[in-house]
């Protein structure tokens, strides 16, 4: 049986399981309201289930609202001395013709099986002490090689958190998350320090971090990137719904010589009736370590407008452009910290890429027009149909930085075409949640290969 075929069923289950589960959501949503818990606001400093995933996605403003795929209480509560957590995860995921040519037959097939532990000790209400471990096994089989896999143990954090260091102060030591609301700067965990000021409508950050400082997979020697960062933000409450920061961001990588200083703003929340905005806007300024200055800027700003109608329909409209081009002495192109997963909840229960859940670029000499529409059929499930259109900044052949594609742009056109995701979520209790997701890019003329490629993903988590 090809590989095609393969996928093609795996997309067919994927669908069937999608609708059976949209079906029981419907069914059970009377039952389940009384279980969904209202939304709890993210912090600077860390606790435990702060972090946004796919399966506990983040809250913003009047989406929020909205409800979650299920909520997240990874390491108890305040009055809790010791707590044992954890989630068992599968995902699947099946990638056709990322080369853009049908002639290459290199479909993959991914499987993830993942099981987490999380332990978390509280002496007093001051104070946390966390530790997570998972283990998980990755299995590839790409056409025309013979299948492999690899296991993993990894120590995914290691901290103490004093919540009352010194008056107003929260000071947090180890291996952490580091997290904004989009994920646009960072969604990692870094070996650092971290010092939070708060004070009524005010968080002051400072943190030094680097990534991989300590081994992560304890089963082999990793590589570390010897990139230090450095962080100061001030975070401003507008209103009840909408937050504003500022920040100062340095990286220095210690192996290449290269260092990059972000300077920018973010924004997101409520700022009307069922109506959301984000903005994130930076300039890059640094040296790339082998002479050439570094001189770029990005901005993405979008809006979700929630209408009041049966089903919460919902409209999604954002741009996003990272400079390009570069000169002898100066690249002007914008990247980003590389620490940053691009992912964020728009109208629906899950997250998602919103840059496109198949292509996934890093902002870097690139425009992208987003536009989309969400439902809500019940209080359990989500659907969201979402389209992004690609062109270069400055048309160059240099690979889409941080892209899955496989293929080449030729340098002689902007225009790298489009892509459609279809995203559904459905929790299916309370502690058991399914996403689905789809994707399709059609090639533009900036390829010379015009052959399309598609995605699906399935994912199934279930925490206790």
């Amino acid at each position: 049986m090809s590989r095609r075929v393969v996928g093609l069923r795996l997309l067919a289950g994927i669908l069937a399981g999608a609708a059976a589960s949209a079906a029981a959501g419907s069914a059970s949503s009377a039952s389940n309201a009384k279980a969904e818990q209202p939304p709890q606001a993210a912090g600077p400093v860390t606790e435990p289930g702060a972090g946004a995933d796919a399966a506990a996605p983040e809250e913003a403003g009047s989406q929020a609202a909205a409800g979650t795929l299920f909520d997240d209480n990874r390491g108890g509560t305040p009055e809790q001395r010791f707590t044992v957590s954890g989630r068992l995860e599968t995902e699947a995921q099946y990638l056709n013709n990322f080369d853009l040519d049908d002639d290459e037959r290199t479909d993959r097939l991914r499987l993830t099986p993942e099981a987490r532990l999380e332990l978390a000790y509280r002496p007093n209400k001051g104070v946390l002490a966390f530790l997570s471990f998972e283990l998980g096994r990755d299995i590839e089989d790409v056409q025309g090689r013979p299948p492999s896999g690899r296991t993993r143990l990894e120590l995914r954090e290691a901290f103490v958190l004093w919540k009352d260091f010194v008056e107003d102060f929260e000071l947090q030591i180890g291996r952490q998350d580091f997290e904004d609301g989009r994920e646009w700067l960072f969604d990692e965990r870094l070996d650092g320090v971290r010092l939070v000021y708060d004070e009524n409508d005010w968080e002051i950050t400072l943190a030094v971090a680097r990534e991989g400082l300590v081994r992560k997979d304890l089963l082999r020697s990793n590589r570390t990137k010897a990139m230090d960062n450095f962080l100061i933000s001030a975070e401003r409450e507008i209103t009840e719904d909408l937050d504003v920061v500022g920040y100062f961001f340095r990286q220095q990588d210690q192996v290449e010589g290269e260092t990059r200083n972000f300077l920018g703003v973010q924004a997101e929340g409520e700022v009307g009736s069922g109506l959301d905005v984000w903005l994130d806007a930076a300039v890059l300024r640094g040296d790339d370590g082998r002479g050439k200055s570094l001189r770029g800027y990005a901005l993405d700003a979008g809006v979700i407008y929630s209408f009041p109608a049966p089903g919460k329909p919902a409209l999604i409209l954002g741009y996003a452009r990272g400079s390009g081009g570069e000169t002898r002495k100066v690249d002007r192109g914008f990247r980003q910290t590389g620490l940053q997963d691009n992912e964020d909840r728009l109208s629906g229960l899950a997250n998602v890429k919103y840059y496109g859940e198949l292509l996934d670029p890093e902002l870097s000499n690139l425009s992208i027009l987003t536009a989309g529409i969400g439902f809500r059929p019940s209080r359990t499930s989500s659907l969201e149909l979402i389209w992004h259109g690609y062109k270069q900044v400055d048309a160059s052949d240099d690979d889409i930085r941080e892209s899955a594609l496989r293929a080449e742009p030729n340098g002689d056109s902007r225009s790298l075409g489009f892509e459609l995701d279809a995203i559904a979520a459905f929790r299916l209790g309370a502690d058991l949640g399914l996403e689905v997701k789809l994707g399709y890019f059609r090639p533009g003329q900036a390829f010379d290969s015009q052959d399309d490629a598609k995605f699906a993903k399935a994912r199934i988590v279930y925490r206790f």
